[in-house]
């Protein structure tokens, strides 16, 4: 996923109409209850597919097969080098499944489970054509396949807040996506834009805003984030990213879940 220069006027209004009833990804504000630990403790809970040699689990940390019709995060299908959701879909590909990044895909999911427990506890609305909830779309979403470029809207970000967005691809890596409010075309004030393009590897993209009332933290993480991503991305594997977030003066976290692919079909199974 890479950044892309904003859309014309006209490319904001058709967007900003196709994204009109669009269900919110987060949950509504619910209890004040704290949001817990930043990473996970229990394992990942796993099933794997025909033609899955059951000893790919001896080379994985932080992962349990499930037990019986026990619920799962990730279904291994090593038959065909890829990995599927619960409910079917390719969160990462053959590019993402070689030995060397098959750690880095489940580590990429105990890390959104974490951004979860954030989101949920502090929701900011954030929206997109391209958006899923548990797997199925809120609308018929368009496909985001290879060179499509997908819009991201942040509505409800008054000036005296400020925004940072960013993505993590398939194998945990993270991208910095710039974010600017947008003008004209009588769109709220308080709504922010980016956008991005799917490139390889393709699978699960996930999308994070972060709004807070918070100038130095929100500009301390932009730049941790603009430098440690600035060519391929960066995979956290400490936790910096979670514990700044967590640490921000009135957060608010949008996290919705997009799937890349090289072909339309090849976006919803």
């Amino acid at each position: 996923m890479r950044r892309r220069p904003p859309l014309s006027v006209a490319g904001i209004a058709r967007v900003w109409i196709a994204m009109v009833g669009l269900a919110l990804v987060c949950q509504a504000p619910g209890s004040a209850a704290a949001a817990g630990p930043v990473v996970p403790l229990r394992p990942l809970i796993v099933r794997l597919l025909p033609g899955t040699d059951p000893s790919i689990l001896r080379d994985l940390e932080r992962v349990r097969l499930a037990k019986g019709a026990e619920p799962v995060t990730l279904q291994l299908d090593m038959a065909h080098k890829r990995v599927l959701n619960a409910t079917g879909q390719i969160v990462a590909g053959p590019d993402s499944v070689r030995a060397l990044y098959l750690q880095s895909v489940v580590d990429k999911w105990r890390y959104v489970a974490s951004l979860g427990v954030l989101a949920r506890a502090h929701p900011q609305e954030l929206h997109s054509e391209w958006a899923y909830e548990a797997g199925r779309p809120h609308v018929a979403p368009r496909p985001w396949v290879a060179g499509t470029d997908a819009s991201f809207l942040v509505p409800h970000v008054p000036p005296q807040r400020q925004l940072l967005v960013f993505g993590i691809g398939p194998s945990g890596d993270i991208y910095y996506l710039g974010a600017g409010y947008l003008e004209s075309v009588g769109l709220p004030s308080d709504t922010m834009f980016t956008r991005a393009t799917a490139v390889p590897p393709f699978g699960a993209e996930h999308i994070v805003a972060v709004t807070a009332a918070d100038p130095q933290g929100i500009d301390e993480l932009r730049t941790w984030l603009a430098e440690n991503s600035a060519s391929h991305g960066v995979i956290d594997t400490q936790g910096e990213v979670l514990r700044q977030i967590e640490a921000l003066k009135d957060v608010r976290i949008g996290l919705l879940a997009s799937y890349t692919c090289l072909s339309a079909p090849e976006c919803v199974p």
